[in-house]
């Protein structure tokens, strides 16, 4: 992860790793993060980003690179 995102340090600190061993290709089953931890995410990166994401297109969200693209498409669509 070469971009410092916000949004994946919320991430490594969820799954209790440092922001630096987030990799894109690790699953949020491969991090622990399991269906109540993912819901905590998704709410925090609502209220801290500003951005809203649909629970059924956050939900097949499976790795961190496909996080990172649902937040680059939602933070560029606020603007």
């Amino acid at each position: 992860m070469g971009e410092n995102r916000a949004w994946a340090a919320m991430v490594a600190e969820d799954a209790g790793i440092d922001r630096t061993q987030l990799r894109p290709q690790d699953t949020f089953e491969h991090l622990g993060l399991d269906s109540l931890a993912l819901l905590r995410l998704r709410v925090r990166l609502e209220e801290d980003f500003g951005v809203w994401l649909d629970e059924t297109e956050f939900n097949a969200t499976t790795t961190v690179a496909e996080l990172e693209h649902l937040m680059s498409a939602r933070e560029a669509a606020r603007g």
